[in-house]
């Protein structure tokens, strides 16, 4: 019979070398997470006259949608987990001696269940990916690109996937009005949801906050900017790019 990982187990259990069956995740333990809404709902309760009415309301419009959080997280953990035994040959042993893999679910565990953001999940799940495959990869690292990824929304990976498909800038050509106006023509020809002008000026902002899209040294620039159509990925994001589609960084 196959080993099964449990959503309250101890973080420190031995990873299966046979596959996860994920129907048989126990209902019954608690996961860690679990434990806020429970105190909240003791908190609640012990209001007068009110507390009855608010825990009701907090059961149904906070309870039905975090466990299918959770229990989606949970499978998506599991196929990551079998994608790495059955895909690239990852053994018992060295999946549990990576502490840098450890300290990656826990922490991605944390950012997937505050987001119902495919595109989130999926870079959190290549992330995972990644680290395993790069037992080189120090913690510290991985905790600043995990730090990164929960600042982003689905939107600001979007942009930073059109980003990273850019060419090298053309340093030789100026930045007329017409130009800087391409950007945002080409960004939205490559995606409807990124079709706003001034949702594109917030993200790049985020961007350009995170360290992870600057001017390359010596492009063409213009002090009435945005200079957005000669941005590309800094260092840091392309290590970024790398960890979130599962390659080594």
């Amino acid at each position: 019979m196959n080993k099964t990982v449990k959503p309250g187990n101890n973080p420190t259990h031995r990873f299966p070398v046979n596959k996860i069956e994920k129907e048989e995740f126990d209902p019954v333990v608690e996961p860690t997470t679990d434990k806020v809404h429970r105190i909240a709902r003791s908190i609640l309760s012990a209001v007068p006259a009110v507390g009855g009415a608010l825990t009701e309301s907090l059961n149904t419009i906070i309870a039905p949608p975090y466990e299918t959080r959770v229990n989606n997280w949970l499978y998506n953990l599991s196929d990551t987990i079998n994608d790495l035994i059955d895909n690239h040959s990852k053994t018992e042993s060295e999946l549990r001696e990576n502490k840098a893999l450890l300290s990656a679910i826990l922490r991605s565990s944390d950012i997937a269940v505050r987001t119902s953001s495919e595109d989130v999940i999926n870079a959190l799940s290549n992330g995972l990916i990644s680290v395993a495959l790069d037992q080189t990869l120090e913690e510290s690292l991985v905790c600043i690109y995990l730090n990164s990824i929960a600042r982003l929304t689905s939107l600001h990976l979007k942009l930073l996937e059109y980003l990273a498909s850019l060419s090298e800038v053309d340093k030789s050509i100026q930045l007329t009005q017409e130009r800087q106006l391409e950007f945002f023509k080409n960004l939205a020809g490559y995606d409807n949801d990124l079709k706003s002008r001034e949702l594109v000026y917030r993200l790049m902002n985020d961007l350009m906050n995170e360290r992870v899209v600057a001017l390359p040294e010596g492009a063409s620039a213009s002090s009435g900017g945005p200079n957005f159509i000669n941005m590309r990925l800094t260092m840091f994001g392309e290590e970024l790019i790398r960890y979130i589609s599962g390659r080594k960084v």
